[in-house]
């Protein structure tokens, strides 16, 4: 019995590294809403999907976005991460930092 208990704190800490490691950053992906087989269309991509995994957030945006609307939406992001996690926290560090790169990708995205 004895070494059961150990492998299952270890079973338990690989699974939080794991967790820890592919929930770090915010996202983006492209897609693209024209599902024909040109491949010249995916060069342009018409979608952006963002996310901000701290948050547990995901958007689409389109061409249509504007600047205006994805600083709004920084800004709530922004005060969301303040007050869900501990000031000065690494948590906190981490989801502002996610939302921050959200940003610039969508900015990016309208702009391309």
């Amino acid at each position: 019995m004895p070494t059961i208990f150990p492998t299952r704190k270890l079973v338990g800490i690989i699974l939080t590294c794991l967790t820890v490691t592919s929930c770090g950053g915010g996202t983006s992906s492209n897609t693209s809403s024209n599902t024909s087989s040109n491949t010249s269309s995916d060069t342009n991509p018409k979608t952006l999907t963002i996310n901000v995994p701290s948050l547990g957030y995901s958007a689409t945006l389109d061409k249509t976005t504007t600047a205006a609307d994805i600083g709004r939406v920084r800004l709530e992001l922004r005060e969301q991460c303040r007050n869900i996690f501990t000031v000065g926290s690494r948590s906190q560090a981490r989801c502002l930092t996610e939302v921050s790169e959200a940003a610039q990708a969508a900015v990016i995205f309208i702009n391309s």
